[in-house]
């Protein structure tokens, strides 16, 4: 097969594992579809975040 040259960027496969700006853009939408006001920022696909708590239980009127 001399004389055939493949370029392995047009191929979609390498564009759906190696295309970070795409792939970026797509975690970005889906950290703030889940996290929503709490997502502070993404950088280099790490998304950081107010963490939420869980409510405290009520107290008990009586005391151990």
């Amino acid at each position: 097969m001399e004389g055939v040259s493949v370029n392995f960027k047009k191929d979609s496969e390498y564009k759906r594992m190696f295309d970070d700006e795409e792939n970026e853009e797509f975690m970005e939408k889906v950290y703030k579809k889940e996290l929503g006001d709490d997502l502070v920022s993404v950088d280099g696909g790490v998304a950081t975040g107010e963490p939420r708590l869980p409510p405290k239980p009520p107290m008990s009127p009586f005391k151990e």
